[in-house]
Parts: C-alpha cells; sequence; structure tokens
C-alpha cells in the first residue's frame, strides 16, 4: 500500500486535471434512488456509454 502523502499527491493530481477539463468520465444516465432496478439494469446494457448515476434531483 502506497504511503499516505503520495496517495494524497496522486488525488491532488487527479483533481487538478479534472478541474481543467483534461480528465472527464462520460455520464450515460441518471437515476433517483427510488429507480434503483433500472440503473441496474441499465450497468449491464450493451450499448451503454459512461457511469450510471444516482441523483436525488431525477
Amino acid at each position: 500500500m502506497a504511503p499516505a502523502g503520495e496517495v494524497r499527491e496522486i488525488y491532488d493530481q487527479l483533481a487538478a486535471r479534472v478541474a481543467a477539463g483534461k480528465l472527464f468520465q462520460p455520464v450515460d444516465s441518471t437515476f433517483s434512488l427510488g429507480n434503483f432496478k433500472a440503473a441496474i439494469s441499465r450497468l449491464g446494457a450493451p450499448d451503454r456509454s459512461g457511469k450510471v448515476l444516482f441523483a436525488s434531483s431525477c
């Protein structure tokens, strides 16, 4: 396991890349927690093109 300082440094580098728009993850779909069955189904969809997220305001 990497030392805590090294892990923090990597996370800082990743955060800087996200903030600069150089690192991103596409979102395929967003679901409310009440619709979790549809979200789980979407995870296995062959045409999924990004992350499946839960959000409180869907």
